[in-house]
């Protein structure tokens, strides 16, 4: 797996929920994950790491276990991260130093105010506020919540802020649901943006990989490597999610279905550098 600063055979780039933590604990679900992103570091690979969470969460539950345990802090110049969507995004230097970075893009004081108090009346049993988030509003499930139970009451919940932006008559928003939260959330930030911000990233560092390998475990992951192959990039997904819940695929780049969400991460990785 060698490679040139400039020309690197494969830049990866990872979900994180499911694909490097757990789903029900939130917690890197095991250290050799990040040995093996450590590995591409290491050997000039770039790495992209793209979620809904926020910054400090990735920073908490992933980044700071990577960065105490890389030998070489110059390697993390090679990472990106780029949290809430596209909203805020995480780079270092080549001395280690990261730069975290925002978009212009603000939250209604009144509209957060809102979802809070129906999270409060309604929902205070199930769901938690995030308070990390800078660009968009999270309510997501508590610790140790029934994930089935969880689904239910989330369509309630997706109609009940759909009302409340209605009533605030803010536009360019929507709210969108994961397997443990929902968002309301800009209608521009997306994968496919912070599919933009990352190749911007790799041009400024004069990085152009010739291939690219994406890590999912549900639907809108693919939307990642969509983009990637709407700008004329190779590319290749690995879906490590539930295959029976994902439905009909059909796309003209290659996809390989794991399985086993962190367990299909790793998996996928230990074989490439064996």
């Amino acid at each position: 797996m060698s490679a040139t600063n400039s020309n690197p055979e494969i830049a990866y780039i990872f979900d994180v929920d499911g694909v490097l933590t757990n789903l029900v604990d939130r917690e890197v679900v095991d250290e050799s994950l990040i040995n093996e992103i450590i590995k591409l570091l290491e050997n000039k690979i770039p790495v992209g790491l793209i979620t809904g969470r926020s910054i400090p969460w990735v920073r908490k539950n992933v980044l700071d276990i990577l960065i105490e345990k890389i030998k070489h802090k110059m390697d993390l110049k090679r990472l990106m991260v780029i949290g809430e969507k596209g909203g805020t995004w995480l780079v270092f230097d080549k001395h280690g130093n990261s730069s975290f970075r925002k978009a212009k893009f603000y939250i209604s004081k009144r509209l957060e105010r809102n979802i809070k108090r129906v999270i409060e009346n309604k929902y205070s049993d199930v769901v938690q506020f995030d308070d990390s988030k800078r660009t968009m509003i999270t309510a997501e499930m508590k610790y140790g919540y029934d994930l089935n139970s969880f689904t239910k009451k989330q369509k309630e919940m997706i109609q009940d802020f759909q009302k409340i932006i209605l009533d605030t008559k803010i536009k360019n928003l929507r709210v969108e649901s994961t397997s443990i939260a929902v968002d309301v959330e800009s209608i521009y930030f997306a994968k496919p943006f912070s599919i933009e911000k990352f190749l911007g990233f790799l041009r400024k560092r004069k990085i152009y990989p010739k291939k690219f390998i994406t890590f999912g475990d549900s639907k809108s992951d693919f939307e990642m490597a969509d983009e990637l192959e709407r700008r004329g990039k190779k590319v290749e997904m690995i879906y490590v999610g539930d295959r029976e819940k994902l439905g009909e695929v059909d796309k003209d780049y290659p996809v390989e279905y794991i399985g086993g969400f962190t367990k299909g991460t790793l998996e996928y990785l230990q074989r490439q550098t064996a």
